[in-house]
């Protein structure tokens, strides 16, 4: 799970950060005292209150578990951790006899707060800071997560084969048993978008796929031109349809489709394998993953016809960080690479963990990155300053919030 796993940061109220007391018979806990922080030389204490501040989130293990090796995954007790500018303010026991997983993917930071997913039985629980605030029928993983003001919007999909369900606050807006999501959920022009395709037909030789773009919970077929074979991503922006495709017969994979006019964004010989819409001030991001001929699998990041980043080998990603954008690379070999253009060159040695989708943030101008060395160090990188936070474990992901 996970690929199409988003945290879209539109949040519209702020809410404090804490925990509070659970309903479901365990106990989180709230801290006001740093937790064996060590700081780089080059910080200072800090006097003044902060107008924003850096939370953290990360999943730790007893310390007598080599949770690197993780041999009993699954099936050891554990706690997801949130850090506010370094201090510990919450944590929620997890592992077998709780609803809470150490699957990063079923928890994210949003308002300041640690909102997880979670099973219990044949439904699905959603809480924040440990207490739940609602819960559903049905075992679905939460593809996108959305705070619009009081309201908590999903997007899941079940977790045993397809079927695609919009929800606000665990309320069904819209569901589709056949279904399954294609991209995140987004806000244009104060509608709720998302996207998804259904196979229609059993047998392989006569399967196709249909797509389409549901709008504030109504389903809207898109026409798919007769000579593109696959859409990768559908978005409307400013009112407009874009999708990106492959054509049939062509040796350029993908094109970037608008209405009648078409773009090709990659190079003849390569066969796009993923790609996603991102949308930007003034123009149009395309990020994929190609490979060529020889089977070699390069990421890349497009804007319209020119190509701003083709970085091959194995674990290599890009990531849009506002106008700037992530280059990762990792594998167990060279280790993790991440690189940018306000930032810089950072290697961190293997065995290491970075989260793609939430081990990086960016609000401005100011770009923040966590990632965790092995039984080493686990970093908070802002700016060029990098924090160390101790934690048996690993960071998952990183916000910033008053």
């Amino acid at each position: 799970m996970g690929k199409y796993l988003t945290f879209i940061a539109i949040i519209l109220l702020a809410v404090s950060a804490g925990c509070e007391p659970l309903d479901l018979g365990i106990e989180a806990r709230r801290h006001g005292e740093p937790s064996g922080e060590r700081t780089s030389g080059r910080e200072k204490p800090q006097t003044t209150k902060a107008d924003t501040f850096v939370y953290v989130s990360g999943v730790e293990f007893p310390e007598s578990y080599d949770w690197a090796v993780d041999s009993a995954f699954g099936n050891v007790s554990s706690k997801l951790v949130l850090f506010r500018d370094g201090v510990r303010v919450c944590e929620i026991p997890a592992g077998p006899g709780t609803v809470f997983s150490a699957d990063p993917d079923m928890h994210r930071i949003a308002g300041g707060h640690l909102w997880t997913d979670g099973l219990s039985g044949t439904k699905t629980v959603i809480c924040s800071d440990g207490r739940e605030k609602f819960r559903f029928k049905g075992r679905e993983s939460i593809c996108s997560f959305v705070l619009d003001g009081e309201d908590v919007l999903t997007l899941g999909a079940a977790r045993d084969g397809p079927g695609v369900f919009f929800r606000r606050n665990g309320d069904l807006v819209f569901s589709d048993e056949k279904g399954r999501c294609i991209g995140p959920l987004y806000r244009d022009g104060g509608r709720w978008y998302f996207a998804y395709r259904r196979t229609v037909g059993e047998a392989v030789s006569i399967a196709r796929d249909e797509y389409f773009i549901v709008e504030d919970g109504i389903s809207l077929p898109v026409e798919m031109p007769s000579d593109v074979e696959k859409i990768f991503d559908i978005r409307i922006i400013g009112g407009t349809l874009y999708m990106v495709v492959n054509v049939k017969g062509s040796s350029v994979s993908p094109y970037l489709v608008q209405g009648a006019s078409r773009t090709a964004l990659g190079s003849a010989g390569r066969v796009a394998l993923d790609c996603s819409i991102v949308p930007r001030s003034g123009n149009i991001w395309v990020t994929g993953h190609v490979k060529d001929g020889k089977g070699t699998a390069y990421a890349n990041l497009w804007e319209k016809s020119k190509v701003l980043v083709n970085r091959g080998g194995v674990g290599s990603s890009v990531v849009p960080l506002g106008e700037n954008y992530l280059v990762v690379s990792n594998d167990a070999t060279s280790g993790l690479s991440l690189s940018g253009s306000r930032i810089g060159n950072i290697t961190v040695p293997p065995p290491s963990k970075f989260f793609t989708e939430s081990g990086s943030f960016c609000s401005g101008n100011r770009i923040l990155l966590v990632w965790t060395e092995c039984g080493k160090n686990s970093c908070v990188w802002d700016g060029g300053e990098v924090r160390n936070l101790e934690i048996n474990g690993f960071l998952t992901g990183v916000s910033l919030w008053p």
